[in-house]
């Protein structure tokens, strides 16, 4: 553990990097959890969100770590005149510049995955209210030739 000004801000520049690369994890999972919603496989959809989760669960830590990291940081810079070298400045700029960009493109990317998601229940709910069973069993029913004030579907 640092204990500079610029060791600590090196420091959070690698636990950001590895933020952005857990951020390439989440995207695969949610990406491949969108694929078996959409195929309704009940057993890859629980694995995928365990994936998801244990990810999740991973960059809360880091970011717990980034947190503490910068708050120290803050408490060095009141007591100390040293002065930031430039490229661990530049690197920390870097890093939170690409945090920042791939922390946007998840979010577009789990807002289509969570559309999906309602999309698919609310379809589900509308067969089930209207035909009385969920969609995956529900086939349209066969006409007979009949009349046209009998004609429904």
């Amino acid at each position: 553990m640092e204990h500079t000004r610029n060791g600590i801000l090196k420091q959070v520049s690698k636990l950001m990097d590895d933020q952005k690369a857990a951020y390439d994890v989440l995207q695969a999972a949610t990406k491949d959890l969108s694929v078996a919603l959409v195929q309704g496989d009940l057993a890859s959809i629980e694995s995928h969100r365990r994936r998801g989760e244990t990810e999740l669960t991973r960059m809360r830590a880091r970011l717990v770590e980034v947190m503490t990291a910068l708050t120290r940081f803050a408490e060095r810079t009141a007591g100390e005149q040293e002065k930031l070298e430039a490229d661990i400045k530049t690197e920390f700029e870097v890093s939170a510049k690409a945090l920042i960009v791939q922390a946007k493109e998840y979010q577009r990317m789990a807002k289509q995955a969570a559309n999906l998601a309602v999309g698919g229940s609310s379809f589900a709910a509308a067969c089930i209210t209207n035909a009385g069973v969920p969609a995956s069993t529900y086939n349209k029913p066969i006409l007979k030739k009949a009349g046209a004030d009998n004609q429904w579907a």
